[in-house]
């Protein structure tokens, strides 16, 4: 399989767009909501090389939570 040269940037910036989203006092509470119907699980696993001492493994709509935001405003809140 060949992935696209510039994916890891687009993926980059859309999740810096969500986070700018979530991060938005106006724009929070739609953003977490959405994010939340779109994770199904959250797995915490211990690990001492890791950050904060664990490893965090989201599972869910990744490609729906990667199209909710862009140029750095939440546009499809109906992305489900």
């Amino acid at each position: 399989m060949v992935l696209h040269p510039g994916l890891a940037d687009v993926y980059a910036a859309k999740i810096s767009d969500l986070a700018a989203a979530l991060n938005d006092p106006e724009s929070r509470p739609e953003a977490v909501e959405i994010l939340r119907g779109l994770i199904e699980k959250i797995v915490l696993s211990p690990d001492a090389d890791a950050a904060n001492g664990h490893v965090i493994e989201l599972y869910g709509e990744l490609g729906s939570i990667l199209s909710l935001c862009g140029n750095g405003m939440c546009q499809n809140a109906n992305a489900r």
